[in-house]
């Protein structure tokens, strides 16, 4: 393989495994155990509770239920930002039945001051709800860009609004930074310029 090839191979692969880590710890509920604090864990907030019964893979995942009196649950991981980049959270969602009309099992994404005040709004993925099809798991995604001011971000599962018998299932997330623009024309670019390095050898 030429030496430029090699360069450009090197360079995607440095890209693929490095711009893009799971910046979630235990982003499968694999450990069981919720964190209180939020903080390297999932603190199981309101309704929510690690859960052998469905899982996209491996074992466990995280359930959002309905409780008698209870307005939503609600599960949620503290992870420290750099103002300015942009982060996409996406995962699984799964409902073993049909959901009220009422009921929506949602990714959330919110960003935080150093003090833990909320800036700006709550971003959400769109939803399972009443219409979408019970006992298939269903991949979900929202992302946003941190504020000039913001320490924190956290990744919520919620299933709003629920009604008796509403139930939904979480696994496999990913928090992750979105890759700048310039980072990826710099790869297209890099790996284009090989493609034509190569052709000439040809």
């Amino acid at each position: 393989m030429p030496l430029m090839l090699v360069g450009m191979a090197a360079m995607a692969a440095a890209i693929n495994s490095n711009a893009n880590p799971n910046l979630l710890s235990d982003p499968g509920f694999e450990s069981g155990t919720p964190v209180p604090s939020a903080i390297g864990g999932w603190a199981t907030v309101v309704d929510a509770a690690f859960s052998q019964n469905y899982a996209h893979s491996a074992a466990w995942s995280m359930e959002n239920y309905y409780e008698s009196g209870g307005f939503h649950g609600v599960s949620v991981q503290e992870v420290a930002v750099t103002p300015g980049a942009a982060y996409a959270l996406d995962g699984w969602a799964f409902t073993p039945n049909e959901l009220s009309s009422s009921g929506m099992g949602m990714l959330i994404l919110f960003f935080t001051d150093a003090n833990g005040a909320l800036i700006g709004q709550y971003l959400a993925s769109p939803a399972l709800n009443g219409t979408s099809p019970a006992d298939t798991w269903t991949q979900l995604s929202v992302d946003g860009t941190a504020p000039a001011n913001a320490a924190a971000v956290y990744a919520e599962t919620t299933l709003w609004n629920p009604a008796p018998g509403d139930a939904v299932y979480f696994d496999d997330l990913s928090l992750a930074v979105v890759p700048e623009p310039s980072a990826l024309a710099l790869i297209s670019a890099g790996l284009g310029l090989g493609f034509l390095g190569r052709r000439r050898t040809l």
